[in-house]
């Protein structure tokens, strides 16, 4: 991973918003460690997400492209830490690592492709459906392999999933509750379980059908 100076480190305790949609723009960060959730809001005023991040991954990059205003919300929905870095130090660091375009690039293909599903998912998914694939992508992004599942090591309100999923609090409650009960998923203590027919090695197994 690129490494800036220590003190461009930010630590960022869980709910902590590193930027709100419309601020102005002054600089790029990379995740050191933890999770932080983009959001929009729509012109309804409707709250979607559009990434979840881990270590290693950019985001502000419309720092690099001149805009003048955020286009996202970016909240630390994982403990950890960021570097926050100015536009003239991350094209320093550009100019001395060649590798670094290409794996920007790379972060933002995957940026493209996770808006891709969220659209789909909110056009073609009943909320349950929805509900299953954010566990399937957040088990794939941040999860612990299980007997029987992959646990999601992240805190999650019903409130914040409700985002994740374009959904409200209460409709999600009623959801996840019987998800619960046709053992789709599980609670294990704060932490939410995809199950799975079969034991978790390396590879996920498909879904556990109700």
């Amino acid at each position: 991973m690129t490494m800036f100076p220590a003190e461009l480190r930010r630590p960022l305790g869980k709910g902590a918003q590193v930027f709100a949609q419309g601020d102005a723009v002054t600089s790029i960060s990379l995740v050191q460690s933890g999770a932080i959730s983009l959001t929009r809001c729509n012109a309804d005023g409707k709250e979607i997400n559009v990434a979840f991040l881990g270590a290693g991954d950019f985001f502000g990059e419309e720092a690099l492209f001149g805009r003048p205003l955020r286009d996202t919300t970016a909240i630390c929905i994982g403990a950890g830490t960021i570097f926050v870095v100015s536009p003239e130090l991350f094209g320093a660091e550009v100019r001395s690592d060649p590798g670094l375009p290409m794996r920007l690039a790379s972060n933002l293909s995957l940026r493209f492709d996770q808006v891709t599903q969220t659209v789909e998912d909110l056009a073609f998914a009943n909320v349950e459906a929805r509900l299953l694939m954010l566990f399937d992508r957040l088990a794939n992004r941040y999860g612990i392999a299980h007997s029987d599942g992959v646990a999601v090591r992240l805190r999650l309100t019903h409130a914040q999933i409700g985002v994740f999923v374009g959904s409200t609090r209460e409709t999600v409650s009623g959801h996840l509750a019987s998800l619960i009960r046709r053992q789709r998923i599980r609670l294990e203590g704060p932490y939410y379980v995809l199950l799975y027919e079969d034991s978790v090695t390396s590879e996920y197994a498909a879904p556990r059908r109700a």
